[in-house]
């Protein structure tokens, strides 16, 4: 494949990344309280939050003038290493940035498969899929069979694209 192609898929893959889960407002706008006030507010939150989280590090980074062009998995961590110096003090800093970065993802990962998982349910109540798909946790209110079967999926897919 051209080396061109490989610029392209991969802009293609940031931006598909980036713009994950904005969809799903549409999805679970059913189940939210007040989505006609709750959502313009949440989104402006979050865009607040992505912006800052962005920028503020970026420039941080950029008054050390630590060249970002080296950076790889880890960069985060290592610049910590940097600013604060390689001690012990830049290995917690570079711990816990590490730490946020896997909640961050686990909390993606429970986001996605929470909203993802209620289109079977509710292709479930369509009759689409067996009825077993529409019944709901009492405690959660989700769809513990939608779940299950988007995980086992999506770990189905994993399991695949990482032989690859």
């Amino acid at each position: 494949m051209p080396l061109h192609n490989v610029d392209i898929l991969g802009g293609i893959l940031v931006a598909m990344w980036n713009y994950m889960g904005w969809d799903n407002a549409s999805t679970i706008a059913g189940e939210v309280d007040r989505p006609q006030r709750t959502y313009p507010l949440a989104m402006g939150g979050a865009v607040a939050l992505v912006a800052l989280t962005y920028v503020v590090p970026s420039r941080r980074v950029a008054m050390t003038g630590l060249d970002a062009n080296r950076w790889s998995t880890g960069g985060w961590a290592d610049v910590a290493r940097a600013v604060v110096g390689g001690g012990a003090a830049g290995g917690v800093l570079a711990v816990a940035i590490t730490i946020g970065g896997m909640l961050g993802a686990v909390g993606t990962l429970n986001a996605l498969t929470m909203a993802y998982s209620r289109l079977p349910a509710v292709m479930a109540q369509d009759g689409f899929l067996p009825r077993a798909f529409a019944r709901r946790s009492a405690k959660s209110g989700g769809s513990l069979v939608a779940i299950f079967a988007c995980s086992a999926a999506w770990a189905l897919c994993w399991g695949s694209a990482s032989s690859s």
